[in-house]
């Protein structure tokens, strides 16, 4: 069996993913803030960018499973009705775009 939408509902519940991933998109602008290493040398030796979790600056280059369990597990009771897998991609591209900086 099938399960068959039109094209206008399947823009609707793209346009509401994309309004509730940009809604934990600016929370982790606020509460987790990228830090760039000036030196590049430095950004070589200990890993670039950086993220400030738990109390802690570490590597965004580091293990980026456990990065995103560790913010995920702080940040899920605040997003609890988006859902999972949502909160986890909203967290991966942050972290994605993070790399970038």
């Amino acid at each position: 069996m099938k399960f068959l939408i039109t094209e206008e509902e399947k823009q609707e519940i793209i346009n509401n993913n994309k309004l509730d991933k940009s809604r934990i998109l600016v929370h982790l602008r606020r509460h987790y803030p990228i830090y760039k290493l000036e030196d590049e040398e430095m950004a070589k030796l200990t890993g670039g960018n950086r993220i400030f979790v738990d109390d802690r600056t570490i590597p965004i280059r580091e293990n980026k499973k456990r990065l995103v369990n560790k913010i995920y597990n702080e940040i899920v009771d605040d997003f609890r009705e988006y859902g999972d897998v949502l909160i986890r991609q909203a967290i991966k591209e942050y972290l994605d775009e993070a790399k970038n900086v």
